[in-house]
């Protein structure tokens, strides 16, 4: 009876966050926690264990138009840098520049999307890569761990997000995006 007492608990306090919080911030909450069990359900399945070598996240994309994404593709990208990092991945950041931009007044910066800032060029192991599709009250989706010198899906997850969680991100994005080769670890 103790246990089912702290379990109950234990839950309760895991949880309470979402049940307090309104609006964005219980969706940020939810969407956060579903992109965690998406970065464990990755290293899961994954077909080869340890992974081991250098990993870039590209943005999430519409799965009705791989030409587009939105405020939701880019966060989930985001989250998933973090979820995987701590995981023990790799990751490589193919926005960094090679040095810091100083602007007085707005700060200093590292990451851009300018395509003639960024690496013409990037060594990688693996690709992580994904999409989304808003389907019957939900948004489903879902990401694939690519090994890119065989081509295999070394890994893949899935979930589905409630629409109301998540719509306020959904909007179009008109930002153009840069093109960067990236290889294989050791090609050319």
């Amino acid at each position: 009876m103790k246990k089912l007492i702290c379990v109950f608990l234990l839950s309760f306090f895991i949880y309470l966050p979402v049940f307090t919080q309104t609006g964005e911030a219980r969706s940020l909450h939810v969407l956060k926690r579903q992109i965690s069990l998406l970065a464990n359900n990755l290293f899961k399945n994954a077909t080869f264990k340890p992974i081991t070598g250098s990993v870039v996240i590209t943005t999430i994309q519409n799965l009705n138009n791989l030409k587009q994404t939105n405020d939701l593709g880019r966060l989930i990208s985001e989250c998933l840098i973090h979820e995987l990092q701590i995981r023990g991945f790799q990751i490589k950041d193919i926005r960094m520049v090679p040095e810091i931009v100083a602007s007085p007044k707005k700060g200093e910066f590292i990451l851009t999307r300018n395509p003639q800032k960024l690496k013409k060029e990037i060594d990688v192991n693996y690709l992580l890569t994904g999409t989304y599709s808003v389907a019957d009250g939900g948004v489903v989706i879902n990401i694939r761990l690519l090994d890119l010198k065989t081509g295999l899906v070394v890994s893949t997850a899935q979930t589905i997000i409630p629409l109301n969680d998540v719509a306020f991100l959904l909007h179009d994005s008109t930002a153009k995006a840069p093109k960067i080769k990236i290889v294989g670890e050791g090609e050319e």
